[in-house]
Formats: structure tokens, sequence, C-alpha cells
């Protein structure tokens, strides 16, 4: 894992609210869930666990009885964000397909 430089929330026209990272080489990361659940995926994990250009970062967080614990997030370069744009288009396109056939046989 690299070391993160910084850590910041932004407001990206396309995604909303979403964190970003930098790591000490200068790459900007997004949270993979985030940018996923912007897109639309019903299942954010499964949508990016097969991309390549990801970084797990482990964050520290406060459980629910006021421990602290460590979980690993899945953050997503340019090209991963590419891959699961041109992915959910593809779905989206084959979709309005079978509604314009299922159209067609009613008529």
């Amino acid at each position: 894992m690299e070391h993160v430089k910084s850590t910041e929330i932004i407001n990206h026209p396309l995604f909303g609210e979403i964190e970003r990272i930098t790591t000490e080489d200068g790459k900007t990361w997004y949270k993979g869930k985030d940018v996923a659940l912007a897109l639309g995926y019903k299942s954010p994990h499964v949508a990016i666990k097969y991309l390549k250009d990801t970084l797990k970062v482990e964050k520290e967080y406060r459980t629910g009885l006021g421990y602290i614990a460590r979980r690993p997030y899945t953050y997503i370069g340019k090209e991963a964000i590419k891959v699961l744009l041109v992915k959910r288009l593809t779905q989206d396109v084959k979709n309005r397909v079978k509604e314009c056939i299922n159209h067609i046989d009613l008529v």
C-alpha cells in the first residue's frame, strides 16, 4: 500500500460528493464505492472487485461500541472510472434495446 498524502471530500460534477485521496507519488484516487453508487450500481463492491486500477487503503473508524477498528477501502483511478462508465452505459443500452423489442412485440 502506498502512503496517503491527503484526503478530502470533493463535490464532483458527475458523481456528487465523493472521497478523494492523493498518494505521495502525486496520483489521485477516488473511493470506489462512492463512484459506483453515483453511477447507479446496486452492488458497488461487485462492480469494483475486478478492476485493475485500484489501491487498497486501511483506514481507522469508530465502531458502535466506541472501539477503534481498521477497515480496508478500495480506491480507484481514472482508468477504472472509465471502465465503470463504459460498463454502465453498455448495460443501459442493453436495457433500452430490450424495452424497444418488448414494445415492438406488443404493437
